[in-house]
Formats: C-alpha cells, structure tokens, sequence
C-alpha cells in the first residue's frame, strides 16, 4: 500500500500530503537556514475511484523523487497537555503512556504516543 511513498529522494526538502477520497492536496517546501526557505510546489489533483488512480497520480507528479509526509485531519489525532513525571529521559515516553491512558477513550495500546517537550 502506498509504494510510491517510498523514498528515492533526489529533491531537497519536503512534499506533504492530504489524501481525500477524490482529492490529493500537496505542497513542497525547502526550508534553508539563511532565511531563503520556499514553497516549491503546491496544488490539488482530482481523481476518480480507480483501482490505479493514486499509482497514477504519483507517476504524474514524480512523488518518488519526494521526503513525503501525510497530514492528518484534526479529528484523526489528540494533541494532550500534560505535566512530565520526574523521571531518566529515557523512560519519559513509557511514563507518559501512564499518564494518559485515562485521558483518551480508547486503549493505550491501540495509541501511537510521542513527546513534545517544551520548556
């Protein structure tokens, strides 16, 4: 599934990705530390619900060439703030999975948890 996601980068930069059930919004930025970053390419594609339209459609757009991203709708993650335990760097991440568990409606394991530390 989604083969052509994978990576033969010859770009620099980073395509991200929308996918809708007949829509692919895209944007390719460079970023560059002396202040000249860029918007390459952006744009929205239509396509049918054909087996092949999203092979197709990479092909088109040369996607292989691409550090690809995908972009998740609000509704498909949960952004918690929550105060760190004092606990080695190593284990923040399992600690956290404690933490939130009682936060969110569904099994811990069934999550895909990382951490964002802000100080």
């Amino acid at each position: 599934m989604l083969s052509w996601f994978k990576r033969r980068s010859s770009a620099p930069g980073w395509l991200a990705a929308s996918v809708d059930a007949d829509r692919f919004d895209y944007a390719h930025g460079r970023y560059s530390p002396t202040g000249k970053s860029a918007i390459t390419a952006y744009g929205t594609r239509r396509f049918d619900g054909a087996k092949n339209a999203m092979e197709k459609l990479a092909r088109d757009l040369r996607l292989d060439g691409y550090q690809c991203a995908t972009l998740l709708r609000p509704g498909e993650y949960q952004l918690l703030l929550v105060e760190a335990p004092t606990v080695p760097p190593a284990e923040l991440k399992s600690a956290m999975r404690w933490r939130v568990k009682d936060m969110i409606d569904y099994h811990v394991d069934d999550a895909t948890l990382d951490v964002l530390d802000i100080p």
